[in-house]
């Protein structure tokens, strides 16, 4: 067996677009992307980019912005998409690495002729448009990298300023994303909104109790990331900068997963994935290797089951009269029950969820189905 697979890293890789550029792809999926057959029809839909902001009384934060990127791709097309990202000391762009073209992620690369970013006008700020300059920084994803990016613009921007507090993840927190939803009419427009969520790190997904986990769950019903959404701020209560959003768990495909395997839930969704902004060493500079995103062990799931067990003060009971319930944010719920259930049973869970969601082979083609870049 290969060495323990990326988690975020390599299971997304079988997510990348499928034809790659002339020296130019990126790793969004062609869901997001636009198609144009000629450079005239791109430039066209460049110059029609819009954003807006959608919170009440334009009270958007100056620092939240819509990243546009595009590239040629083998098949002599165009392509265009777009991410979100926060302003950070008047001069940087923090978003996510998929948001890149292949051939400027590197530290250094030229990107005005292929990334720009627009602002709203809010009450305090008129719109802005700014070309990128530079690349400072893009993480390995294919390495485990974290998902991860840092662009320099042309000119400085002076709207709202961003405090940065890193490893500062809460389990079951209230925090919120400043994200860029494109419209669903016109893929020209996109709008600034709020999203508001519940941080999850100690679930049986990641199975931290860390404030420096490299990942977390989001979930609430005011949570629903979409595609667009990539490299939106996560922000917690103090409104500092906490983590970068990238991905959505694909609720459909992860119920027929749960039902397949006959893993009990009462999951409710939408969730999405947030990645650490710890895992970005420094903002202003290449600072080279972030924080590692590996799949977890079954050495791992031993220790979280153990720690659940304890929260509930079940570690000396027969594991045959411990049922389990898969609860919204991968919380899993523990009770102890009178008689044996084979279907709810803690080690039934254990093999199943070990199987398919730890180090296994087969555990890539599961999560194939589900985690989705935005």
């Amino acid at each position: 067996m290969k060495k323990i697979f990326c988690l975020l890293g390599l299971v997304l890789l079988s997510l990348l677009l499928a034809s790659c550029g002339k020296n130019a792809k990126t790793s969004e999926s062609t869901a997001s992307l636009q198609k144009f057959r000629d450079l005239d029809a791109l430039n066209a839909a460049l110059d029609k980019q819009r954003v807006y902001c959608g919170v009440e009384g334009a009270k958007c934060p100056g620092y939240a912005a819509k990243l546009t990127y595009w590239f040629e791709a083998e098949d002599s097309n165009y392509y265009l998409g777009t991410c979100s990202g926060t302003l950070y000391q008047n001069r940087y762009i923090i978003t996510n690495s998929h948001c890149i073209p292949d051939e400027i992620k590197n530290a250094g690369s030229s990107c005005s002729d292929q990334l720009k970013v627009l602002f709203p006008y809010t009450n305090r700020f008129v719109s802005e448009e700014v070309r990128c300059s530079r690349i400072i920084q893009v993480y390995d994803q294919k390495n485990g990298g974290p998902d991860i990016a840092v662009l320099e613009i042309e000119q400085n921007i002076y709207r709202d300023e961003v405090k940065i507090s890193k490893n500062a993840f809460i389990d079951n927190s209230k925090v919120y994303a400043y994200t860029m939803n494109p419209s669903t009419t016109d893929k020209t427009v996109g709008t600034i909104t709020q999203k508001k969520c519940t941080l999850s790190i100690d679930n049986a997904f990641f199975m931290s109790t860390l404030a420096s986990s490299h990942g977390a769950i989001l979930n609430g019903h005011d949570c629903d990331v979409i595609h667009g959404n990539s490299g939106s701020g996560l922000f917690n209560e103090a409104g500092e900068y906490i983590g970068a959003v990238f991905a959505k768990v694909e609720m459909t495909a992860l119920y027929e997963i749960f039902s397949k395997n006959k893993i009990y839930h009462t999951m409710i969704g939408p969730n999405g994935i947030v990645q650490n902004i710890g895992c970005l060493n420094s903002i202003t500079s290449n600072a080279g290797v972030g924080c590692s995103m590996k799949m977890k062990t079954s050495l791992e799931l031993e220790n979280y089951l153990l720690r659940m067990k304890q929260k509930v003060k079940l570690e000396t009971e027969n594991e045959s009269l411990i049922n389990y319930e898969m609860q919204n944010g991968f919380q899993l719920k523990l009770t102890k029950v009178d008689s044996y259930n084979a279907n709810r049973s803690l080690d039934s869970f254990r093999k199943t969820w070990n199987e398919i969601f730890t180090e296994k082979a087969n555990a890539i083609d599961s999560l194939n189905k589900i985690i989705l870049k935005l």
